[in-house]
This record gives structure tokens, sequence and C-alpha cells, in this order.
């Protein structure tokens, strides 16, 4: 009896066993209708869906699982999407942790096909992982702004395409492919032996990779999110107002072996545009409309070549890099006269090693000093020693070069800069004898930041005001009267015109107001024996409180804080008269 009951608990088990392993073997799927393929490609586990007729589909169709879509062998089959409704990213949707493997049969073929759509492309990958060979994807046109991704779009994941054919697809972003990652995914593209014929954008007529996180300003990103890889593949006839072949923003692309063919459908854009992106070329290459880098650089891998000469133009007034183009093997030199190298007005380039650096021009400006004038080139994006001051001025000291004819000085003599475009250094004098109150000499007006002179941050003077500038903050004069004074200063220029208007900066922390209203704070000036106020309004950021005051002449001023405007107004006058009547009443009482 206890046997044959441990052999029926036995016989239970076994085909319980059978029936999980039967459940998580993989199925193959046959599909001659929509059902039938929607219910293959949805379906969970590892399973194979095989085409054996054309399918017009119906509705968007979601990959749950590990699915391969194949034909029978050597057969063709056509999947039309031209009646589906457009209300999902994709037609063909691979979800996150899904895989979708589509491939031709031997010598058969997979033909994707699509309609007009405001921004639904034909695939769609999401966290996931597509593979496309021996598939063609045509006719689908995406037109809504923003709409990204003609044949597939890719947020996160990897896709391959090999021996693939895209044709006739369009977007406003990648007319045949996007990619697209931020700071918390990455993309991952590899298109290899694929044909991309007539597909069109505003950007990246065949490919667009992008980036939607933060890009530093003024750097190119040292991790990049999204990478693309496309080797031994035709671009023909695809069309683009920028890069009618690939664009790129903050990614790093590797081009081996790419045919950019025929002239663009529409546009007159360069096969290449990169934006804050990293360009490898390797391999031979055929760059006939060249390439245009904006905080770019181009990096030549080993097998480098290009079947005739292309143009490398920098189209950023900004440089992000020490140099323009690196080489992995030999010397810059050898290659660098493939190319032809179109610049912004003021920069350069220089041969060095394996790179090709890239330089500005520095134009040294005496600023009312003596010399022989001084232009120079130095190297960008890196620390560099600027030359030895070769000016001077009689009766004054050099302090160093601002960035601006009445800055201050920013960098010592014979100090460090790194330069990011081509730029004008102003010299900047002081007066040997510090007890004259001499602080820079101007030419023509502008904006004076002022240092060293507490309160007082700058003078805006007007045009015609010219000559040395004195400050000063011992003034020995009656100050005005009831009313705290908090400072005096003086500023004056040789050349004033007169009448005209400056205006006068400074400002006050909030322990220097004391507990004071900033806005009863007012600037005065002195002139014919009296002091008046002068037109001054406020803004105040944190702790500190920034004061702007109109003047038509310099000379001296005072810093007042005013006394309260209710103490001063009839009402507050009878408010005090009547509180002092209602004590003498309550006393009487």
């Amino acid at each position: 009896m206890v046997q044959r009951i441990r052999h029926q608990y036995l016989v239970f088990f076994v085909l319980l066993l059978s029936l999980l392993v039967s459940g998580a073997a993989a199925e193959t799927i046959y599909a001659e209708n929509f059902e039938e393929l929607r219910n293959g490609l949805s379906s969970n586990g590892e399973n194979t869906v095989i085409l054996t007729a054309d399918i017009t589909a119906e509705s968007s169709i979601p990959v749950m699982g590990k699915i391969t879509l194949t034909t029978e062998e050597n057969a063709n089959c056509v999947i039309s999407f031209a009646d589906c409704p457009a209300d999902e990213k994709g037609f063909i949707l691979v979800g996150k942790g899904a895989e979708l493997t589509v491939i031709g049969n031997k010598s058969g073929k997979i033909t994707i096909t699509g309609k007009h759509s405001k921004d639904t492309s034909l695939i769609s990958v999401h966290s996931g992982n597509l593979v496309l060979k021996n598939t063609d994807l045509k006719e689908n046109h995406l037109t809504g702004s923003g709409s990204a991704g003609g044949a597939v779009y890719a947020d996160s994941g990897k896709i391959i395409l090999e021996r693939c054919t895209i044709t006739g697809c369009s977007a406003d972003l990648g007319g045949a492919v996007y990619l697209t990652s931020n700071e918390k995914s990455s993309v991952e593209g590899e298109i290899t032996g694929v044909f991309i014929n007539s597909c069109t954008a505003s950007a990246g007529g065949a490919v667009y990779a992008d980036y939607q996180g933060k890009i530093p300003e003024l750097s190119i990103p040292k991790k990049m999110q999204t990478k693309l890889t496309i080797s031994a593949t035709t671009v023909n006839n695809c069309g683009a107002e920028n890069g009618f072949g690939i664009y790129a923003t903050a990614s790093d692309i590797r081009i081996s072996g790419v045919n950019f063919a025929d002239l663009p459908a529409f546009g007159d854009s360069n096969s290449v545009c990169a934006v804050s992106s990293i360009v490898s070329l390797d391999g031979p290459q055929d760059l006939l409309h060249g390439i245009s880098l904006e905080k770019s650089v181009i990096h030549l891998v080993d097998e480098f070549s290009i079947y005739d000469h292309a143009t490398v133009t920098l189209v950023s007034d900004t440089a992000v890099s020490p140099y323009l183009m690196k080489i992995d093997r030999g010397n810059i030199s050898d290659v660098v006269g493939y190319f032809t190298i179109v610049l912004p007005d003021g920069f350069l380039t220089e041969k060095n090693g394996k790179n090709l650096i890239l330089r500005a021009y520095v134009n040294f400006d005496a600023n009312g000093g003596f010399g022989t004038p001084l232009l120079t080139d130095l190297p960008c994006a890196i620390r560099t020693d600027l030359p030895i001051n070769p000016y001077s001025r009689e009766g004054y000291t050099f302090a160093g070069w601002a960035e601006t004819p009445n800055g201050p000085a920013l960098y010592e003599n014979a100090g460090t800069i790194t330069l990011l475009e081509p730029t004008t250094l102003y010299a900047v004098w002081e007066n040997k004898d510090a007890e004259s109150g001499y602080f820079r000499t101007i030419t023509n007006g502008g904006y004076v930041e002022v240092s060293g002179h507490p309160p007082l941050q700058y003078v805006d003077l007007p045009a015609g005001a010219s000559g040395d500038i004195y400050l000063s903050d011992s003034i020995n004069l009656p100050t005005p009267e009831d009313m705290q004074v908090f400072s005096v200063f003086s500023v004056n220029i040789t050349e004033y015109p007169t009448g005209m208007p400056s205006e006068i900066g400074f400002s006050l922390s909030s322990t220097e107001l004391a507990g004071t209203d900033a806005d009863s704070v007012r600037l005065y000036s002195y002139a014919d024996g009296e002091w008046k106020a002068l037109p001054t309004t406020c803004s105040v950021t944190g702790d500190t409180a920034v004061f702007e005051a109109q003047t038509n002449s310099l000379g001296i001023f005072a810093v007042v804080f005013e006394e309260s405007s209710s103490a001063k107004s009839p009402l507050g006058i009878i408010s005090i008269i009547a509180g002092i009547c209602a004590v003498c009443l309550f006393r009487r009482k």
C-alpha cells in the first residue's frame, strides 16, 4: 500500500515536471494572418514566428519576449502597416527586456512597410534589443515636428542592422534611424552593409545620433551615452538641411567604409554634421560632401584612408578641445593633406605629432601705451603662457591684461590663459603715484568695473568721456544734515562731456545696512556748496543690496541712509501729535 502511494506521487511529480518543461520550451508559431502574427510576436518566452503569407496589420504589435521573426525557406513576405492606426510610438514596439530578431530565411526576405503619420516609426525600441538581417524597411513618413526615426527609433538598448535596405522613409530627425540617450540610459547602434536610399529629414537624412542629457558648454562629454558604428554602408540620395548622411549630438560615432553617394535629395549640407561629438574615421571613406564640426573632434583610426580630398569645416566660434584632429598611428602630417580645413576667422591649425592642434589669434592692445604692436597665436582649450608685455607708458606701471578696454586686470604679465576663441586683450595701467588716486585710463566712455574702493562697484560713463580716472575715499566735507552717511567718495576723469548721463553702481551687505530698509538708501552728489539726492534704484539678491544711481556729472558723492518717509509726511506728523495729546489726556485723568 505504501509503495503504491509512493509510486503515485512519483508519477504526479514526473507529469508536473514535464508540464513545466514543455511550458518553458521554445515554440514555433506559423503566421498567415494578423491575429497569428500578433499573438506570436506578443508571446512571452523564446519563440520563433514564421511568416507564411503577406499580412496587413490592424494595430500596433508589442514584443514582450525573445522573439525571432523569419520566413519559410527562400520565401519573401510583406508586413504592411498602411491601414494600421498610428497611435503608438512604433508599429512594432520592442519593450523593456524584450528582444526581436527579424531575419530572412536563406535567400528569403521580410519587407515591412508603413504609411504617413505624425510620429509612429516602423519599429520602436525602449530598453530592449533589435536585430534586423536581410530585411527591407520601406515608405514610412513621419510628418510631426520633432518626430524621430522614420524606420527605426531607439531611446535605450541596442540595435543591429545587417544587410538591410531602408528606402523612402522620413522624419524631422533621422529619416531612417534615430538613436537617443540621457544621463540614466544608453543606446548603441551597429549598422553594417545597409543600403539607405531616398530618406530625408531636417537633420540626419539617414541617421541621427542624439543625447538628451546636459551637455558641458565648453567641453565634450567624458562619457558618451549614445554610440553608433556604421560600416560598409551606402547612403544614397538622402537629404537634410543639416547632415544629409549623419547628424550627431554629444555622441561617439565610428564611420568605416561608408559611401555617401549621389547628390542630396534637398539641401546643401555636409555628409556628416557633429556637435559636441567624437567622429572616428576607420577604413576607406568617401566623404564627398565633407564633415561639419561644432565643438567636436575627428579621430583617425588605424586603417584610415579616403578616396579623394574631403572638406572639414569648423563652424563653432568656441574651441572645446586642444586639437581638431588626432591619429592613432603614424604622423598627422602624412594624412592631413587629404583634407581641406575650413576655419572661422581668427583660427588656424598646427601639425604636431599625432594631433592637428587648433590655435587662435590673440591681439594685445597697448590701450594708451607705446611699443611694437603684438599679434600672436596660441593653442586653444589648454592652459598656456602669455608673452611678456612689450608695451610701456610714461608715469604708469603695467598691471596686467583685461578683456575689455576699461575692465579689470584678469591676466598677469607672462601669466597663463585658457584660450577658447580669437581674443583681444587690453593693457591695464596704474599711475606710479599711488597718492594721486589714479585708477585707470579710458579712451571713450563705457563700463568701468571698480575694485578696492567699496562700496563703489562700477561707473558706466558716456561716449566722449576719456583720459585718466581718479578715485578717492578721503573727503573732508560737511555731510548731509539729519541723515546717516555710510561713506563719501569721489569719481573724476580728465575729459567729461557736459550734461551727459552716467551711472554709478554700489552695493551694501545686510550687515552694512544694519537693519536699514534698502529702499531708504540714496546716493547724493555735492555741487555748488550743497548736497542733492540722485535717482537711485535698488535690487536685493541674497544678503546683498545692489544700487544704481544716475548723474549728469562726476565729482563727490555720499551713500546716505535717509530718514523713513513716514516721519516726514503730514500723516506721520499728525500721528505723532495725536499720540502726544493722548498721553496728556491720560495723565489728567
